[in-house]
């Protein structure tokens, strides 16, 4: 498993930098589905600026009679690279986790950060790997959290 995680890291660092030519940031707008820890779970909204600098919100609100829960993520995103294909990124997330229906209402806030990678030109796939606080709001656990999503880009270009 340590041998996998080191891999991801130095071809999520390293693959970027040889792999195509740098472009102008584009402003574009992305919908699709996310899963993270630190980022939420569910449907996804991605918006990138033409400065590189990008937002994503992300939630998953479930109601029936036996469950009530709450998943929301908003996500800072910076580009560092942004190829024809490729766009590595840093990210700063938060998600908050509410469980309504249980006896004493279970919540849940995950912040973390790390470095992450989109791949694809309209469909678009991204992987992020980094650092979380864990439960932040009960005790504290430091531990490595992977993120990733699954976009559709529908901004005109």
């Amino acid at each position: 498993m340590k041998k996998i995680l080191l891999f991801l890291v130095i071809l999520l660092f390293f693959f970027p930098l040889f792999a195509q030519e740098e472009q102008q940031y584009t402003f574009s707008d992305e919908i699709g589905v996310n899963a993270g820890f630190t980022t939420g779970m569910g449907i996804s909204y991605r918006h990138w600026t033409q400065s590189g600098i990008g937002i994503q919100f992300t939630t998953l609100p479930v109601k029936t009679d036996y469950v009530q829960y709450i998943s929301i993520g908003v996500t800072g995103l910076k580009s560092v690279s942004n190829g024809r294909f490729i766009r590595s990124f840093m990210y700063l997330g938060n998600h908050v986790l509410w469980d309504g229906l249980s006896l004493n209402d279970k919540f849940i806030y995950n912040v973390g950060a790390g470095f992450g990678m989109e791949i694809g030109k309209y469909p678009k796939v991204n992987i992020m790997l980094g650092y979380q606080a864990m439960d932040v709001t009960q005790k504290l656990w430091l531990v490595p959290t992977v993120e990733a999503g699954f976009y559709f880009d529908f901004s005109k270009k």
